[in-house]
């Protein structure tokens, strides 16, 4: 396992929403990969991302598997 990481980044406007830009290094101490499926919680103050459990994983999965022939009625639902 790696060793713990600490850095300052930085929040960046992407399309209508806003994300955070994740270091190779970050990902590597986390024991994450680009495209793995993640659970993020926030509370007051903190933001905490941690790879989604089996059920999310499935959920995740079954949603995207959806998006080609829901993804226009989603979108219309979002708004």
């Amino acid at each position: 396992m790696s060793a713990p990481v600490s850095l300052t980044t930085r929040l960046s406007r992407q399309g209508n929403s806003t994300g955070l830009t994740l270091s190779r290094e970050v990902l590597d101490a986390a024991g994450l990969a680009r495209g793995a499926a993640v659970r993020v919680e926030a509370e007051p103050g903190r933001v905490v991302i941690t790879p989604a459990d089996g059920a999310d994983a499935e959920a995740m999965a079954l949603f995207e598997a959806s998006l080609g022939r829901y993804g226009r009625a989603y979108s219309i639902l979002a708004k």
